[in-house]
């Protein structure tokens, strides 16, 4: 399928940024916990638009990058706020994603709630919403900080381990099924899925059967279903059509009877709405 591309998605150097409206998260405010400037994440997804990954992720290779306090990030997530409140008060969530994987932060609990205590007093109500990759579920604080959250929206991409490899090359020892077993235990959440063809292709009958069975056993409330709109890491990937996602779509409803969308392209690109 030939398609132009979106432009190229830049490194982010603020904890907060916006408001941004895209088609998937609607006008909102997002909250970027990783490092200035820096990717820090434990997939080498081949479809990201961050590029390539390139450290193996463990405690020592964290512990390098200059982290932004919780405190300082939800200042600015406060001042986010009341700017936005007193100049242009329409916001439908806040979004925290960024450059990488947002639940990597070493003080990821105490982060979680910082935001969510800083919501309560600028923006009663006003949802927050996190991108993960489901792949660090297992680190201490994630699972309880994620639970403070109001919308978690996982990722999976595949439903066998050779996929799996393949499309998100996990940059420390993990397996399909431990990322499986963890979501079983998070419990309330929602799947957001990458599909592509090219290079990696996870779309063929034999890929997406695997896949229902793997978000079947997970059982999410709902599942996101998108493909690449910004130029991935590895150029051989390309896009897949909406009919065909559309197929898939209604394949997951009527085999595992989970409601599933089709996400719409970005259109005025959001940062937050883009990554993990």
């Amino acid at each position: 399928m030939t398609r132009e591309f979106l432009p190229a998605a830049p490194l982010l150097q603020e904890a907060v940024f916006g408001p941004v409206v895209d088609s998937r998260f609607g006008r909102h405010l997002g909250v970027n916990p990783l490092p200035a400037g820096v990717k820090v994440c434990g997939f080498n997804c081949n479809f990201c638009d961050l590029d390539w990954t390139f450290e193996l992720i463990d405690d020592e290779t964290l512990g390098r990058h200059s982290w932004r306090r919780p405190e300082e990030i939800a200042g600015e997530f406060r001042r986010g706020l009341e700017r936005t409140r007193d100049h242009e008060p329409s916001l439908d969530r806040a979004v925290i994603a960024g450059n990488g994987e947002p639940t990597l932060h070493p003080e990821f609990y105490e982060l979680c709630r910082l935001l969510v205590e800083a919501r309560d007093e600028e923006w009663p109500g006003l949802e927050l919403l996190i991108l993960s990759n489901s792949a660090a579920l297992r680190r201490p604080q994630v699972v309880p900080g994620l639970l403070l959250l109001d919308r978690r929206v996982m990722r999976l991409d595949a439903g066998t381990e050779g996929l799996f490899l393949g499309m998100n090359s996990p940059t420390f020892d993990l397996r399909l099924e431990e990322v499986l077993r963890d979501l079983e235990i998070l419990g309330d959440f929602e799947i957001q899925t990458m599909f592509t063809r090219g290079r990696r292709d996870n779309t063929a009958d034999e890929a997406v059967e695997a896949w229902i069975e793997a978000v079947a056993r997970v059982r999410p409330s709902r599942v996101r279903l998108h493909t690449v709109t910004r130029p991935p890491a590895d150029g051989k990937v390309t896009p897949v059509d909406r009919e065909k996602l559309e197929q898939i779509a209604r394949r997951l409803e009527e085999r595992a009877g989970i409601a599933a969308v089709v996400e719409a392209d970005t259109e005025e690109g959001t940062p937050g709405g883009r990554r993990s």
